[in-house]
């Protein structure tokens, strides 16, 4: 488990994405100012896990990238999201497959371990593959596709590890992709 200890090196975002919009999808930003609190392991997050509540506060202004889809929030690249994702990217090694790209941050943290030798992330909108993939560094290989329909594709399961984050819509007590 990632410890208060540890957290500091997962929660820096490696995100420099600039505000933009491809059909129903846009990046924006919040500013933050600097000596600002901010959750790092929310009281959501701390009871589930077990661990104290954390705030932090940076010394200089930072910005947090917001991936919308028709103004609803999908993903932050916030302290608290990466926080979230910290154990994802400690135990990820070998071959990685990631269901849903978002902006990018987690293909990010783990395709810059020297555990993983490659990283393939499955994502289905490709306004978000336009959005997002031109600031990837190293750009992981992109399968533009439904991760389900991905999974019932593979004959032999190739990865090592594997890490889903892809965002379920709950309509009249069903799930549905979005």
């Amino acid at each position: 488990m990632i410890t208060l200890k540890t957290a500091k090196r997962y929660i820096k975002s490696p995100l420099h994405i600039p505000a933009a919009k491809s059909g129903p999808f846009c990046i924006a930003h919040d500013k933050i100012s600097a000596h600002t609190c901010i959750d790092v392991i929310t009281t959501r997050t701390a009871f589930l896990t077990g661990q104290s509540s954390l705030k932090i506060q940076y010394e200089k202004d930072i910005t947090i990238h917001r991936l919308e889809k028709n103004g609803d929030v999908l993903m932050t690249d916030s302290p608290a999201e990466l926080f979230d994702m910290a154990e994802a990217v400690h135990r990820a090694k070998g071959h990685v497959l990631i269901g849903g790209l978002g902006l990018g941050c987690v293909a990010m943290k783990i395709a810059n371990k020297m555990a993983v030798e490659s990283v393939t992330v499955v994502e289905k909108e490709q306004h978000v593959v336009n959005l997002v993939l031109p600031y990837m560094s190293p750009r992981p290989q992109i399968v533009l596709a439904d991760l389900f329909v991905f999974l019932k594709t593979i004959k032999k399961y190739p990865f090592n590890f594997s890490f889903f984050d892809i965002y379920i819509l709950w309509n009249r007590g069903r799930a549905v992709a979005r």
